[in-house]
C-alpha cells in the first residue's frame, strides 16, 4: 500500500534498523521501544489484520517470532519476553499493516498489567463458546 509506514520502511523510502530480511518479512526494532531490543515481525504482503494472512506468510511470521526470541533474550539479558499481535484500533492496533511485537521484559518491570482479575461463570464460557463455533461453521 503506498501510504502504509511499514509498507515505505520495507521498501527503502523511511529508514529502519534492521535485523532480517527475506521474501516474505522483515525484522527491525521498534522506532518506539517499550523495551530495550522490543522488534517488529512484519509480513511483506500488505495485509492489516492477522485473519487476512494466507497459511504460509502466517507460519512463517511465527517461526521467525520462535526464531528470533532466543537471540533477544541474549543480547539483551532479558528474562522473558512478550509476543503481541493487535488487529484492529480497538485492540491497540496502531500502524494497519500485520505485525508482531517481541518484546523483551525483566522481573518486576511493570511493563506488563496482566490479565484482568475476572473469573467467568461455566454457563457464560459455554455460551461464548457455543457462538464462536457457530460463526466459524457459518464462514
Amino acid at each position: 500500500m503506498e501510504n502504509c509506514i511499514f509498507c515505505k520502511i520495507i521498501r527503502g523510502e523511511i529508514p529502519g534498523t534492521f535485523v532480517h530480511e527475506d521474501k516474505q518479512a522483515v525484522i527491525f526494532l521498534d522506532i518506539n521501544q517499550a523495551a530495550k531490543g522490543h522488534l517488529l515481525i512484519a509480513s511483506r504482503v500488505h495485509v492489516e489484520q492477522w485473519h487476512e494472512l494466507d497459511e504460509d506468510n502466517a507460519s512463517h511470521l511465527a517461526r521467525l517470532a520462535a526464531q528470533w526470541a532466543p537471540a533477544v533474550l541474549d543480547a539483551t539479558k532479558a528474562d522473558g519476553y512478550n509476543l503481541l499481535q493487535n488487529n484492529g484500533p480497538a485492540a491497540g492496533q496502531e500502524v494497519p499493516h500485520v505485525h508482531l511485537h517481541l518484546i523483551p521484559r525483566w522481573t518486576r518491570d511493570g511493563y506488563f498489567g496482566g490479565v484482568p482479575d475476572r473469573m467467568a461463570q461455566p454457563d457464560e464460557l459455554r455460551e461464548t463458546a457455543m457462538a464462536i463455533s457457530e460463526a466459524k461453521s457459518t464462514q
